[in-house]
């Protein structure tokens, strides 16, 4: 299946097998999230050269919580837990933490990470029913990057298929009206949208936009540069 915004170059959806790495999947993913709004918008795009420390979407989702699993005794630390007694976060203690520190602790062996409710088996059902009436800016303003950075942690085997075959499921749909609606109305389904679908449907909306403007202009001939220079 080849899905495209309006560009001179259509871009292939991501192809895996059912036993694809989870984190080949996801890297791919992202490859055709940032390049499909790109293509359409580059105002929107999502920058790779720049780092990551200075991106503002990549902070906010590093900042979600998730819930961890302690596999050693840690001291001086209590103020993580709540509910701990002393100043020291005991071996098997459940602790909520933000996704960056999560990342860190995890590398090291120190935790485990759970996956968060909203890649669970219930919302995969949900998913697998209707992907496109599924509210996921509910359960996570950024599903598909928090995703894929828990594929890289938790190894769930399964997880980045699930948010290939989600991204699928909605994409057609996401698209289809992007290039239907009026500029200046926000319908009403873009509530349901996480951020990585919300700019993909501006970028397609600004996409249909410029198309327009340059099909009313009619057709535009300009003489190239060389054809002005004389011959020695």
């Amino acid at each position: 299946m080849r899905i495209s915004l309006i560009c001179s170059t259509p871009i292939p959806f991501p192809q895996f097998s059912s036993n694809a790495p989870s984190r080949s999947v996801c890297r791919e993913l992202r490859r055709f999230l940032c390049s499909s709004i790109a293509a359409a918008a580059p105002p929107l795009q999502i920058t790779a050269t720049m780092s990551k420390y200075y991106d503002l979407n990549d902070i906010l989702v590093e900042d979600e919580v998730v819930s961890t699993v302690f596999h050693h005794k840690a001291n001086g630390v209590g103020y993580l837990d709540p509910g701990s007694e002393d100043d020291n976060v005991e071996k098997g203690a459940v602790v909520e933490l933000p996704l960056w520190l999560a990342q860190d602790l995890s590398r090291r062996k120190i935790i485990q990470v759970n996956l968060p409710p909203c890649f669970g088996a219930k919302v995969r059902k949900e998913v697998q029913a209707d992907p496109a009436c599924v509210n996921l800016r509910s359960k996570c303003p950024y599903f598909y990057e928090m995703g894929c950075k828990l594929a890289d942690i938790t190894g769930d085997p399964s997880l980045g298929g699930f948010l290939l075959s989600t991204l699928r499921g909605r994409y057609r749909d996401i698209l289809c009206k992007a290039l239907t609606s009026t500029i200046t109305s926000t319908p009403k389904f873009m509530t349901l949208l996480t951020q990585e679908e919300t700019h993909l449907f501006e970028a397609g909306r600004d996409s249909m936009r410029t198309f327009q403007k340059w099909r009313l202009q009619g057709p535009q001939l300009e003489r190239a540069p060389i054809l002005g220079r004389k011959r020695r």
